[in-house]
């Protein structure tokens, strides 16, 4: 049974003795009305700033999620909602500058053919892997390149040395044969130095004898 039912019954029990006793009910009535007034403008207020909060919020979803229905959630769950649209909202742009970069990398590194489609931790790991084969690529042009001017001053260095000691290498002459030739012009010489050792022994044993 409600209060207001519950006053009215009780109404309809005063006796005449209790008369004297209702201008002081009547007294409280008009406090509790007056109280209950204020309470109520203060519950429609509160009312009013919820559904204008929530209003609010829903607007802000509609902006991130435009085909959002809603059914009625709580407040709460907006928020909640709304703070999840944000952060997939903040990671989607983050992806797609990422996405920017990597496909502005793939265009400046000059790689053929147009950007490949995959996940942007595959594209970054693919470009970088295309990018140190290129690097390992020039490192190693770079050292034959290198190999090739060495043995080409080497090659003339011994040319030119062949020639100095009266050979005559022909022009095309590679470089194990201008080596071979020097090695044999340098055995010869060596055996010559031997043979004249050997020869001038043997006379200086044989002026000795015809001395005696």
């Amino acid at each position: 049974m409600s209060a207001v039912v519950a006053i009215r019954n009780a109404t309809q029990m005063l006796t005449p003795e209790e008369r004297h006793h209702i201008t002081g009910l009547i007294a409280n009535l008009k406090d509790k009305y007056k109280t209950l007034n204020s309470d109520a403008r203060r519950e429609e207020q509160a009312t009013k700033a919820r559904d204008a909060k929530r209003t609010t919020l829903l607007k802000k979803i509609h902006e991130i999620v435009p085909d959002f229905t809603d059914e009625g959630q709580s407040y709460d769950d907006l928020k909640n909602l709304h703070d999840t649209a944000k952060s997939d909202l903040k990671a989607k742009a983050k992806e797609d500058k990422d996405r920017e970069r990597l496909v502005k990398k793939w265009n400046d590194a000059g790689f053929d053919g147009d950007c490949p489609s995959m996940s942007n931790d595959a594209l970054d790991a693919h470009i970088k892997s295309l990018l140190k084969e290129r690097q390992d690529e020039k490192k190693a042009k770079k050292k034959l390149d290198a190999q090739i001017l060495a043995d080409a001053n080497k090659r003339q260095k011994i040319f030119d040395k062949v020639s100095e000691f009266g050979l005559k290498p022909a022009p095309d002459s590679t470089l194990e044969q201008l080596q071979g030739l020097l090695t044999r012009h340098n055995d010869a010489q060596k055996q010559q130095k031997k043979d004249d050792a050997a020869c001038k022994k043997f006379r200086n044993q044989l002026n000795k004898i015809i001395a005696d």
